[in-house]
């Protein structure tokens, strides 16, 4: 009886091996590179050069949100940057390029686990990437965090899949959501897969 359970349990993680491995990869820094969200440059303002060489030629003809950053000082101009007004900033990411591509898709992830929240069913995993790029993966799992089943503590390895819902800056590292995820033991598939 025990060898039949044991051919049972052997069976069980080849079915989860190759699930798993039918999920593709994770990339957090493709895919944010390519939802970077790059300014429209047709749209930039008065520069500093541009108010400290149409101060000189014609102090007239410097705009009034402009004029108030030169003071005129005999024949010595000093500028300080154009500073603009309260204007709705950017978001880092482009969310249309985000939804069109990635969310919901279902993705595995392999890491180390940072931090376990029972509470709210949510591992989180070391960061990764490089400065502005930096990221750090979430999975909120579908089922209750079974403590006995896997060794859920900072340091250990562990695979989930899930659904990619959230691409959002953070500080200090940019997060990705894992929605629905299923945690696997980390043997489950090799970390190079």
């Amino acid at each position: 009886m025990l060898q039949a359970e044991r051919l049972t349990a052997a069976e069980r993680a080849k079915q989860y091996a190759a699930e798993l491995e039918a999920i593709p990869i994770l990339n957090p820094d493709n895919i944010i590179n390519n939802c970077w969200n790059t300014p429209d440059k047709s749209n930039k303002g008065f520069s500093k050069l541009s108010t400290i060489e149409a101060a000189q030629t014609n102090p007239a003809a410097v705009p009034v949100a402009a004029a108030t950053d030169v003071i005129v000082k005999g024949i010595e101009i000093i500028a300080w940057p154009f500073q603009k007004l309260k204007t709705k900033e950017e978001p880092r990411f482009n969310q249309g390029s985000f939804a069109s591509s990635y969310k919901n898709n279902v993705y595995r992830y392999y890491g180390n686990i940072t931090r376990v929240d029972v509470t709210n069913k949510t591992i989180t995993f070391a960061s990764g990437g490089k400065s502005k790029q930096s990221f750090v993966v979430s999975a909120r799992l579908r089922s209750v965090i079974s403590l006995s089943a896997f060794t859920l503590k900072p340091g250990s390895p562990v695979w989930v899949s899930g659904q990619l819902t959230t691409l959002e800056e953070a500080n200090p590292a940019n997060r990705l959501v894992l929605e629905n995820s299923a945690i696997y033991s980390p043997n489950t598939l090799s970390a190079n897969k």
